[in-house]
This record gives C-alpha cells, sequence and structure tokens, in this order.
C-alpha cells in the first residue's frame, strides 16, 4: 500500500494519544481544533494565493492540484505564443541563480526563451525536452505549441515534443515563469537538452529573458492542514489499518530537520510503536531510510545530521527496525533523489535480511573507538539482523570515491569549533591522527551533505554518519 503524502512531517502521522508526549505538536494543532476552523483556513490561504496569481493575469483551473492557466493572450496554451511588446529582452546564463542578473529581490514574472538550430534529418521527430528544475511554476512552448508545465520546484520539467513540431534550421523554446518569491533559480547542476533520438542538443548557456509582470509582495503560502499533527493519520492511515500488512517503508524525515530535530527519534520510536499497536502486531518490521545529501536549499544548522543520527539510533534501540544508509544516492541540488534505483537496492537487501530472514549484504558501522598514543582508531564490524555475529573477517574499508577519509572532524565543545581530521583508512579501521589540544568528539559526515571520501565497504555499503565521544585518558575504549 503506498500511503504517502510528499513534505509531510512526522507529527501528522500520529494520534492524538500518541502525541501528548510531545506538546509542543499538540499546541501547533490547536488553532485548527474545531468545527470547519481547519477547512475555512485551508480555503482562506489557497484563495489569498489565487489572488497573488490573478494579479499576475493567471487564472486557477478548478482542480485538486491548483494548476494556473494564464489569461494574456499573447501567452494563453492555444494560441501561437506571440511575442509581447514592450519589454526589454537580457541575456541571462542557465542553469543559474536569477539573482546573478540582478534578479535578487524579483517577484512575478519572467519569460524566457532560446533558440536551437537542428539539421533537416531532426526535423518532425518526437524529441524529449529537458530543462532541470526551477523556481517556480512555468509553462513552456516549443514552436508555439505547449508541451507542459510544472508548478513544483523540486519537479523535472521533462516534456515530450510531439512528431511534426520541430523543424529544419531555427526552433524556438520558450518559458513563462512565475518567481513566487526571492532566491529563484533554474538549478545549477542540472543538465538542460533536447534530445531527438541519439542526438542531443545542450541548452545551457546563454538564454534571453524578459520581465513581462512584477509583484509587490511574495507569494502567500497555502495553508496545508493535511499536514498538521494527526492529519494524514486520520485521513489516511487509519482506514488502512483492517488491511493486514507485513512491513513498513518509511522514507521521511526532510521536514522534521528544523528546530525539533531533536526530538524526532523520540517521535519515530512513539510513532512505529502506535502503528504495531494499531496493526496488531507488536513485532511488525520497519525499515527505515536515512536521509541522503542535501544542500542547496538547507540551512547548515545540524538538523539534517541529527535526523540521519536519530534514524540511525531507533534501528539500535527498536527490535525489528533496520535503517539503510543513503548518502551516496542523494544530490547537493535536489530535494528528491535521481537515483532510485539505489535507494530500492539498500532496501530490498534489509528486507531481505529483516523481513525474510535471508541471505544479505550485512552493514558496516563503527562500532568502537580507541586513543592508541597519537592515533585514534574506529573499529568497524559487519552485522546483519539474520545473522548477529560480528563479521569483520577478511573485510576491509575504502572510499567511493577513492580519495582519503574527507569527512572526519575534531570539534571542542567548550568553544564550539571543529576542524578536519588527518584520516586514514586500515582494513577495518578508520584511523585519525590526534592533535595537541585532546578534542571532545569525533564526527563522520557530520553535515548536510557530506560528499567527499565518503566510507564503504567492498560490497559499496555506507558505514552511517556518527558523532562519538572520545574516551578519557584512564579509559581503554569506548563502544559505539
Amino acid at each position: 500500500m503506498n500511503v504517502s503524502l510528499g513534505g509531510s512531517p512526522i507529527e501528522s502521522w500520529m494520534d492524538a494519544d500518541a502525541l501528548r508526549a510531545f506538546p509542543e505538536a499538540l499546541a501547533d494543532l490547536e488553532p485548527y481544533l474545531g468545527d470547519g476552523v481547519a477547512s475555512k483556513k485551508s480555503r482562506d490561504s489557497v484563495a489569498e494565493r489565487d489572488r497573488w496569481y490573478q494579479a499576475l493575469g493567471y487564472e486557477a483551473v478548478a482542480d485538486a492540484h491548483h494548476e494556473w492557466l494564464p489569461l494574456i493572450a499573447w501567452d494563453c496554451p492555444e494560441s501561437k505564443n506571440v511575442e509581447p511588446r514592450d519589454v526589454a529582452w537580457h541575456g541571462i546564463r542557465l542553469p543559474g541563480w536569477y539573482k546573478d542578473r540582478g534578479l535578487a529581490g524579483f517577484r512575478g514574472e519572467i519569460t524566457m526563451r532560446k533558440t536551437v538550430f537542428l539539421p533537416s534529418s531532426d526535423a518532425g521527430k518526437p524529441a524529449l525536452l529537458r530543462l532541470g528544475t526551477m523556481n517556480d511554476a512555468d509553462h513552456t512552448w516549443v514552436n508555439g505549441v505547449l508541451v507542459g508545465g510544472r508548478s513544483n520546484v523540486y519537479e523535472p520539467r521533462d516534456y515530450p515534443v510531439a512528431v511534426g513540431v520541430l523543424r529544419a534550421g531555427a526552433n524556438e523554446i520558450r518559458m513563462r515563469l512565475v518567481v513566487e518569491r526571492p532566491g529563484g533559480r533554474v538549478t545549477p547542476g542540472k543538465r538542460m537538452t533536447l534530445t531527438i533520438g541519439d542526438d542531443v542538443f545542450d541548452l545551457s548557456g546563454i538564454w534571453q529573458y524578459a520581465v513581462t509582470a512584477e509583484a509587490d509582495r511574495d507569494c502567500p503560502f497555502e495553508d496545508f492542514v493535511r499536514w498538521k499533527p494527526t492529519g494524514l493519520y486520520n485521513a489516511m492511515l487509519a482506514p488502512c489499518f483492517p488491511y493486514a500488512v507485513r512491513a513498513v517503508l518509511w522514507y521521511q524525515g526532510e521536514s522534521n530537520t528544523g528546530d525539533r530535530a531533536m526530538r524526532y527519534g523520540d517521535e519515530l520510536k512513539a510513532m512505529i510503536q502506535l502503528w504495531r499497536v494499531k496493526w496488531h502486531q507488536p513485532d511488525m518490521p520497519f525499515l527505515i531510510v536515512q536521509l541522503p545529501k542535501f544542500d542547496i536549499d538547507a540551512i547548515e544548522d545540524g538538523g539534517w545530521p541529527l535526523v540521519r543520527e536519530q534514524e540511525w539510533n531507533v534501528a539500535n534501540e527498536l527490535e525489528n527496525v533496520a535503517t539503510v544508509v543513503t548518502l551516496d544516492a542523494g544530490e547537493s541540488n535536489d530535494l528528491h533523489p535521481y537515483d532510485k534505483k539505489l535507494v530500492a537496492d539498500r532496501v530490498f537487501n534489509a528486507a531481505m535480511d529483516l523481513v525474510y530472514g535471508r541471505q544479505a549484504q550485512p552493514q558496516p558501522a563503527v562500532e568502537t573507538i580507541e586513543v592508541c598514543g597519537d592515533l585514534l582508531r574506529m573499529h568497524c564490524v559487519w552485522r546483519s539482523r539474520s545473522d548477529e555475529r560480528i563479521r569483520s573477517e577478511g573485510r576491509r574499508l575504502m572510499t567511493l570515491d577513492g580519495d582519503a577519509p574527507q569527512e572526519i572532524e575534531f570539534l571542542w565543545r567548550d568553544c564550539a569549533t571543529s576542524a578536519r581530521a588527518e584520516a586514514w583508512l586500515d582494513g577495518c579501521d578508520i584511523v585519525a591522527r590526534m592533535t595537541a589540544r585532546r578534542p571532545d568528539e569525533v564526527r563522520y559526515a557530520w553535515s548536510n551533505n557530506p560528499e567527499s571520501g565518503l566510507i564503504c565497504d567492498g560490497d559499496g555499503m555506507l558505514i552511517p554518519p556518527f558523532r562519538l565521544t572520545l574516551p578519557t585518558d584512564d579509559d581503554k575504549g569506548i563502544h559505539a
């Protein structure tokens, strides 16, 4: 069963009784209680958003997706997309940030266009237009034919171009793009291409843009009542309890990386226990996908590594729970990782082990650390749920990119400073050279977007991020 909704916080998947242990969550729910209150708040917020778009010359289609259609005649889907009058065109390099062209505080509508020249051999053929991702809502035409539109920054603009649209020589691609608030972009690092059979045309580089409408305020956010505490539990999950399930796959956490990230582990344990009670399965397996790497829209405030840590710890604290490491599946410039298959393969491996008790690749993790003179040794072991023996014999650590481990750092708590450690791999150990002043903590991959020298075993299984307090001078070592 697919019971999911993007952007949802964990509190929306729990009932009021389970949330009594988290009074801040119930406080968030309080303003929405009462007959008709929540639905009115939702309607009012959508109406306010509608008014913002209408001021730009758009009208909303009456459907659940609140898509938008342009009112201006020259840009209607059924028109030939005639060029607007009295606008000034300028050059802009795409992909890139709008602020790089003096549009840092811009809100409104931009029209962008580019001409691509095609050989006669490609004329009339079907094609795939890929423009990456962008803020916020676009309509896109090729030679005056509407080929698609999206309304979310993380939705890939992959648009099929029908037979007969393309022609030999000049072909115009035009986007009418609404920017809802400052900080917009056509996402750097994403490919922009037109693919026709085996021919791939690069569309990155200089485009022309014109400001065709400007707003005097940010577009209001919709009040997503369904994301509030208990909302998705009551509306989506509770009706599923009569159905039999074998296990749960939990892929969530992005929306809990903010100020309340520290309580995520307790909430996740409470939610697992709640679901197990409601499904009358006290040992129902849970497979947790740890957050991948991500950078472009995330503040480096510790929230992402905190949630990753708690996702890992919950698997160690509760029976029949496994957490899958996916740092290498993420993308720094996309909340939605492109490599879905890698995530699926890791979860499949965990399911073979936890759910079906079959042989699977064991998961490596740092188990103990000890100070040996001027060196810190972090020892890794391999475990599986179906075979709890420590399995390190004949195994060794390496890095995904062949570089030295780049994500090991020391932390001094009294001054809240950290420094990258000189580190290398030695069989099953990660070794770091101690500093003159003894650190309080060692951390690995403790950032939103750890990339260089990620540590794995010979099967490509990554070790999870960790932070560990160093043993004192009187201690021989410490168990992770």
